[in-house]
């Protein structure tokens, strides 16, 4: 089965989806689930793995009224380096558009400056 990269995520893999909702239904239920019973801290953003910008506007526009949600921000190219600088651009660009950040990891190496691991 050939996996389709969405519009908004050059290069990407489409995630397998299990669950019968959207994935921004999916993030609202959880994040709300999470409100409900105290495990959110709202001084820290949550990152969004495997979705779009769409599904998080979609999950922002699910929350439950008077639920307090931490910021949820894109997440970007896993651990960027300096030949993904086009790619990171287009990942942010589609964020912005939407109204949101976006979040990765980072590799301690391309951090510093350097530009291939370390051995």
């Amino acid at each position: 089965m050939s996996a389709q990269a969405p519009a908004w995520r050059p290069g990407a893999v489409a995630c397998r989806q299990t669950a019968p909702e959207s994935a921004g239904a999916a993030i609202a239920r959880q994040v709300n689930n999470a409100a409900r019973v105290g495990l959110l801290d709202c001084r820290f953003p949550v990152i969004c793995y495997c979705v779009g910008p769409a599904d998080v506007v979609e999950a922002n526009r699910l929350r439950e009224p008077g639920a307090e949600w931490p910021e949820l921000v894109v997440q970007s190219v896993d651990e960027p380096n300096h030949t993904q600088e086009a790619t990171l651009r287009q990942y942010q660009a589609a964020a912005h558009a939407a109204g949101l950040r976006i979040g990765t990891a980072l590799a301690g190496y391309v951090a510093v400056g350097y530009d291939e691991a370390l051995p």
